[in-house]
């Protein structure tokens, strides 16, 4: 199911968001986006289950979601889709209230979730909404032409 503007909105208010999918390799999204999103002004965390440091800035990879500070209440998740189901269950416990799944990291028991539950956006690419510049720029701009932006 597609996700409204408005609930993609409401995500993007959030100016502090957690990456579960951190990956210390520049070429994996999961580096990607929270390179991206930090260049853009978001105050980012980092989660994997190997821990660690964050490349360049010495900030701790938190190694589950239950980790994060309690102030993070908005968390993308870049994992595979056998993984992503639960991070989103953890995610649930913690009291994150907005979700966003990378497309093609959520299986059919996470998309059937997400039609229930509006905290959760499945199906879109976060970089075609937070700030877009470059090519995910040009992607927003392609599917407002053909109509295929959220509502």
């Amino acid at each position: 199911m597609k996700p409204s503007k408005s609930q993609i909105d409401q995500f993007l208010t959030h100016q502090r968001i957690a990456v579960a999918g951190y990956s210390h390799n520049p070429k994996k999204f999961g580096h990607v986006v929270f390179s991206t999103l930090t260049k853009k002004g978001y105050d980012m965390e980092a989660v994997n289950p190997k821990g660690g440091r964050v490349n360049g800035s010495g900030k701790e990879i938190f190694t589950h979601v239950d980790q994060l500070p309690d102030d993070v209440n908005a968390l993308v998740v870049i994992t595979k889709k056998d993984q992503s189901f639960k991070i989103v269950q953890d995610a649930r416990k913690k009291g994150i209230a907005h979700i966003w799944v990378q497309q093609m990291s959520a299986g059919p028991e996470l998309k059937a979730l997400a039609a229930e539950d509006p905290g959760i956006i499945t199906g879109q690419c976060i970089l075609m909404y937070a700030k877009p510049s470059g090519i995910h720029k040009f992607h927003h701009f392609l599917s407002g032409l053909f109509g295929l932006l959220p509502r």
